[in-house]
């Protein structure tokens, strides 16, 4: 179809042909050919009978019927670049209508369905978060496993005491091992009462042990005594661990050297043990001490921790140095003279909380 080129036609401000009024005596006005207004028929019933419509004299709508069904097919014709959504019509599916839009924080998408509200739906800046999140979780979980295993690690290694007071079991622990030193008894004071001669007095006894492994529960309290040393005239005291006001096991101390005459100073024994699951050991003995020609120095009884006595001193005897060690005893060539015996050394506890 084109513009019309019949006789009388004028050209518009855009300079296209253009039909004209008649005017008279001022323009003839342009002559009405059957060419143009066929093609304008031609035109109008092509689009109707193009959109398979059958040309109605008394339907007026046609033209803009065929027009959006040439719509409609040219908009079904395009290719999508996405995938379509189906509303409904799957397997285990309603008809509910589905909405999807932006969440009121704008921040989220929701979903709803026949007027429920379903939720978020999971983006991936959420699904990114929580994985972020997830990953901070997991190396703050194994943070603290890794700081409960060293504190339990640590709490695990057997540590010496060797003062009374309090131990509270930690939470996680179900048993204890103990071993429980009992002190040293004293060496014997020597004095001469012979108008000439050598003299020694006995050595004092080691302190017994008890060793076990008790049943516990968290928080179970151990009250701790840790027995003194004997000293000259004075005897050694028990070292003990009671849990909850029962006695669990008793270490005593070795015994303190005596000095009954000038011809023999026997040394002392050691002390016994109760209440050890495991052992119960009794302390070493003190060596003799003797007067007269051939003279027997009196060294304490070595720990049963190993080592650690006092070994018989000119004058004096030397302490402990070794809990549950014995004394030594005094020993000296001098009329009328005394030679004090060294202390007996402190108990001590060993103890390792077990799971």
């Amino acid at each position: 179809m084109d513009r019309t080129t019949a006789s009388g036609y004028v050209l518009n401000a855009d300079n296209r042909r253009v039909y004209a009024d008649y005017t008279p005596g001022e323009t003839d006005g342009t002559i009405l050919v059957a060419a143009d207004r066929t093609a304008i028929q031609e035109e109008i019933v092509g689009c109707i009978e193009g959109a398979s419509l059958e040309p109605d004299a008394s339907n007026l709508g046609q033209l803009w019927a065929a027009i959006k069904a040439a719509a409609a097919a040219a908009a079904k014709s395009v290719a999508l670049a996405f995938v379509p959504v189906e509303q409904g019509g799957g397997p285990n599916q309603g008809s509910a209508k589905i909405n999807i839009g932006i969440a009121t924080d704008n921040a989220h998408l929701r979903a709803a369905s026949g007027g429920t509200d379903l939720g978020m739906l999971a983006l991936t800046t959420d699904v990114a978060g929580e994985t972020d999140r997830a990953s901070a979780s997991e190396a703050a979980i194994n943070q603290s496993l890794q700081s409960s295993y060293t504190t339990m690690a640590a709490a695990m290694t057997p540590y010496m005491r060797t003062s009374g007071g309090t131990l509270i079991a930690p939470d996680w622990a179900t048993r204890v091992m103990l071993r429980l030193i009992g002190p040293g008894g004293a060496g014997a004071t020597a004095t001469d009462t012979t108008s000439a001669g050598n003299y020694s007095g006995g050595g004092g006894g080691a302190g017994g042990e008890a060793w076990g492994i008790y049943t516990i529960s968290a928080g179970d309290s151990l009250v701790v005594v840790i027995g003194s040393g004997g000293v000259p005239g004075t005897p050694g005291t028990a070292s003990t661990v009671t849990l909850q006001g029962t006695t669990l096991c008793t270490a005593n101390s070795g015994g303190n050297a005596s000095f009954p005459t000038t011809q023999a100073a026997p040394g002392a024994a050691g002390g016994t043990a109760s209440g050890g699951t495991l052992i119960n050991n009794q302390g070493g003995s003190g060596t003799d001490g003797q007067n007269g020609t051939n003279v027997f120095a009196g060294n304490g009884a070595e720990s049963l921790l190993g080592g650690g006595a006092g070994r018989a001193g000119a004058t004096a005897g030397l302490p402990a140095s070794k809990p549950g060690a014995g004394g030594g005893g005094g020993y000296g060539a001098n009329n009328g003279s005394t030679s004090p015996g060294g202390n007996g050394a402190s108990g001590a506890l060993i103890y390792q909380w077990l799971p």
